[in-house]
């Protein structure tokens, strides 16, 4: 239920001992780190299991596909996974129909969220800027009239940022009996950044089945 497009993000202070770095930017995948920093290996990540599958990254699956999270980090991990469970592992278990046996239904989650600036930028204006330059002695009224300034003033912080919607839609149908279970699920993002225009816009979509 977080508003986070990210499996690994949603895992931030809900663990203790684990470490996730996320830039915020949109379409970023967070980093996950078990057992701090080392020097001694390129590779610092955990080990990703999903569904029982070893894999490269978690940034396909959507937080609300997840059934549950669990991060190992003792030396039974190690016994289990090998080697390469030295930086701890994370198991994921995603949904499945198992939970609706004898009652398939048909579920939509959707979740909206706005981003914006914590606080507005504190920027000179035009006429403090002018009053700066002409202190330090690198700019005076010449030079103005040499670009033919007319006294214009622009916002910048407004002008570079802008508050935007994000949103997150699920659809999906999940059922069950004594001989099986099924559940599939498409999932849509449309996460827009804080910068004014379309450069930092992600969308993805994805189904599980």
């Amino acid at each position: 239920n977080q508003s986070v497009t990210d499996a690994a993000a949603a895992l931030q202070g809900k663990a203790s001992g684990v470490h996730i770095i996320n830039s915020g930017a949109p379409g970023a995948g967070a980093e996950i780190r078990v057992r701090g920093y080392s020097s001694n290996s390129g590779n610092i990540g955990p080990l990703l299991i999903v569904d029982g599958l070893q894999v490269d990254n978690i940034q396909y699956l959507d937080p609300s596909m997840i059934e549950s999270m669990e991060v190992l980090k003792d030396a039974a991990s190690a016994a289990i996974y090998g080697a390469q469970a030295g930086n701890g592992v994370v198991l994921i278990t995603t949904k499945t129909g198992a939970g609706a046996k004898g009652n398939g239904r048909i579920f939509y989650n959707t979740q909206f969220s706005l981003s914006s600036l914590a606080r507005p930028l504190k920027n000179m204006n035009a006429e403090q800027y002018i009053a700066f330059g002409k202190d330090y002695g690198w700019l005076n009224d010449a030079m103005l009239e040499g670009i033919n300034y007319n006294g214009t003033d622009v916002d910048w912080g407004s002008e570079v940022f802008e508050p935007t919607w994000n949103s997150r839609h699920t659809v999906g149908f999940q059922a069950g009996n004594e001989k099986g279970n099924v559940f599939v699920s498409i999932n849509n993002v449309d996460n827009n950044g804080i910068f004014a225009g379309d450069k930092d816009l992600y969308k993805r979509l994805s189904v599980q089945v």
